[in-house]
């Protein structure tokens, strides 16, 4: 009768076993605390069951990894195989049947919470690394006057992840990862700024590719022009320069050559949005209107891939992506 627990409590017997199972209940201390334990272990699913949609994928595995954890906890490891036969008590044979039915009947219900947890908490480490990546910008700007790393006009420090060797170069990123634990992208180790100027001089290829891994999964701000100059952006008071983009889940381009990529949003988290950490330090899941005035943060005002038009303008570009040099309108 055990193995109708679940059943019972999910209300998805027939009326008659169901009566059967509450006259075995009302008899059976022990089958109470049973229906009990498992209500208990059942009701955060149930609460979150209308508020989280989920793609298959990861449940069954979840779940048939919980069913083999549990079924360990009440035996333990089976002596080494012999010739014949273990007998096998009803109180086994009951639990295994429990957790069967565990996986069979909640799997609808379990499975949405339990991948839409697992996306939560990548994200929820996603928008950790941005964090401890907002502290390391602070850090520089403490160190510089208020100013951010800048990209320059000029190679080799005209690309969006020049970021990394300059915050490396002054201690600032011991404890911060670049790789979006939600598609375990990894960072290229970084070097200092003297020997990225070597790369650049003495090997022009490993320069294009090393630059393009630097940022890892994340994009920078290229800056802005004003008057033919570029410039970084800067730590200001005002509640209008705390809500500056600064950095982001990497965009799906580096160029700017696909009309389709140019609309995505990053492929980080599915395509659906992007983790966004603005100059005040909070981070928000965004899709790519999430600039001042509600700007794209993957293109500018003109939609070019290229630095900001004035300074609210943000453009946060993938690692490779260049801010090259151009001729102010009055030349």
């Amino acid at each position: 009768m055990d193995e109708n627990l679940v059943g019972y409590l999910l209300n998805a017997l027939d009326p008659e076993t169901e009566r059967s199972v509450e006259t075995y209940l009302r008899g059976s201390a022990e089958a109470q605390r049973k229906l009990k334990a498992l209500r208990q272990a059942l009701e955060p699913l149930e609460a979150d069951r209308e508020e989280i949609e989920a793609p298959a994928g990861l449940r069954m595995r979840t779940l048939a990894r919980i069913a083999d954890v549990r079924c360990h906890q009440a035996h333990p490891a089976p002596a080494p195989p012999v010739l014949r036969p273990l007998p096998v008590s009803w109180w086994r044979r009951a639990d295994v049947l429990v957790a069967a039915s565990l996986l069979i009947i909640c799997l609808p219900l379990a499975l949405p919470f339990l991948t839409s947890v697992h996306r939560s908490y990548k994200r929820y480490q996603c928008e950790n690394n941005l964090r401890g990546l907002w502290v390391a910008l602070m850090g520089y700007s403490d160190l510089h006057n208020g100013n951010l790393p800048k990209v320059d006009e000029e190679p080799p420090r005209n690309f969006a992840g020049v970021f990394v060797p300059i915050l490396s170069q002054d201690g600032l990123l011991k404890e911060v990862s670049l790789g979006c634990p939600a598609r375990d992208t990894e960072a290229a180790t970084p070097i200092s700024l003297a020997e990225l100027n070597v790369l650049y001089r003495t090997d022009p290829r490993k320069f294009e590719e090393y630059t393009r891994r630097l940022g890892g999964g994340y994009a920078y701000t290229l800056g802005y022009r004003s008057q033919g100059r570029l410039f970084g952006l800067r730590r200001e008071d005002g509640a209008e320069n705390d809500n500056l983009p600064i950095m982001a889940d990497r965009p799906p381009f580096e160029e700017a050559s696909s009309p389709v990529l140019l609309t995505a949003n990053s492929e980080n988290h599915g395509g659906a949005g992007q983790n966004v950490l603005y100059l005040g330090g909070q981070v928000a899941y965004r899709s790519r209107d999430a600039g001042v005035d509600d700007n794209d943060i993957f293109l500018n005002e003109k939609g070019e891939l290229k630095p900001g038009l004035h300074r609210w303008d943000t453009v946060l570009a993938a690692s490779a992506v260049r801010a090259q040099h151009e001729p102010s309108p009055d030349n």
